[in-house]
């Protein structure tokens, strides 16, 4: 029932659960398109996370405020660890 998925979400914002669904089929496929490149990886996987973050406060789609500042937080400090890990990457050689 669609009322039950729904229920997490604001009524006029009913339709951020499809953007949870599509983001993470998404969130796997710049370890597939890229397998050898850590760095195209990360930056996918950033930008991926960008997009979602700003869709997400933009909106604040969730029913309970705590939860909107709970999944800002958490994608927000995912994004720190990835651009951390993007600048620890050995320079490409060649």
């Amino acid at each position: 029932d669609g009322a039950v998925t729904n229920a997490r979400f604001r009524p006029d914002v009913w339709w951020y659960g499809i953007i949870l669904l599509i983001r993470g089929p998404l969130l796997s496929m710049p370890a597939i398109i890229a397998a050898n490149l850590p760095g195209l990886q990360m930056t996918g996987l950033m930008g991926i996370m960008l997009i979602s973050v700003l869709i997400q406060v933009r909106f604040l789609p969730w029913s309970a405020p705590l939860a909107n500042v709970a999944d800002a937080a958490s994608c927000s400090l995912l994004l720190i660890l990835l651009s951390i890990g993007i600048a620890r990457l050995p320079a490409p050689v060649g």
